[in-house]
């Protein structure tokens, strides 16, 4: 669900997806794919006035703590990662708040390991908050599926209010030249450009019905870009 055709970030034709923060979500369905048990990045640009905690922006999770997940947590950035058993991997928030109802760029990173400050929260290219992970391997519940606006679970409270653009997933950690190099070429026109050029696993922008994102089970139009990696490209 979602309203389609918002105006997105830079000055392309891309489209935005807005969800309502009451009913609307996008389901990507339980590939593997999306089970990311080592390094990861997930980057969106996000616009939200929304208010309360546990705000889902992408991810995959239940309550019991399995899975990974970005949410809007009470105006800020939570980035956590959990085992299938529950057990706590990194639990990372920002300390500014970013629900002030204009376009921020967000990435979350880690890379695999216990090194310390090795979990990353990036907003508007620069790096807001560091963690470090303890010793696990992330777990996903296998039937839950992968999405954006609402967490896997179905559970109340969960929906998020906003406008999104320009998801992407990645299979490692991007390096700070990149994250950067991200946001400074979305202030324009060649994100995409940027995203496509990049050995991605499986890359698409959104298109009409039939179209690309079809091919990864995303049941809506001109919005987003759904990008996984191989590896970063400095």
């Amino acid at each position: 669900g979602g309203t389609l055709e918002q105006v997105g970030m830079g000055a392309d034709a891309d489209r935005a997806l807005l969800v309502n923060g009451s009913s609307d979500y996008v389901s990507m369905g339980t590939s593997t794919i999306f089970a990311f048990t080592t390094a990861f990045s997930a980057e969106c640009w996000l616009k939200s006035t929304q208010t309360g905690t546990g705000r889902f922006i992408v991810g995959r999770a239940n309550g019991g703590g399995r899975g990974w997940a970005v949410n809007l947590h009470s105006g800020t950035i939570r980035f956590w990662l959990y085992t299938i058993a529950d057990a706590l991997i990194v639990d990372l928030s920002t300390t500014g708040t970013y629900n002030d109802g204009v376009w921020h760029h967000v990435v979350c990173t880690w890379d695999g390991t216990t090194a310390a400050d090795k979990v990353i929260i990036y907003v508007d290219g620069v790096a807001v908050k560091t963690g470090t992970a303890v010793a696990g391997t992330p777990g996903q519940d296998a039937t839950l599926p992968m999405r954006i606006g609402f967490r896997s679970d179905d559970a109340a409270g969960t929906y998020l209010g906003a406008t999104i653009d320009e998801v992407a997933l990645y299979s490692a950690a991007l390096s700070s030249t990149r994250v950067l190099a991200h946001y400074n070429s979305a202030q324009w026109t060649s994100l995409a450009a940027d995203l496509s050029a990049q050995e991605p696993l499986t890359w698409a922008r959104g298109m009409a019905a039939g179209g690309p994102l079809d091919r990864i089970a995303l049941p809506f139009g001109q919005s987003l870009v759904i990008a996984l990696r191989r590896r970063p490209v400095e």
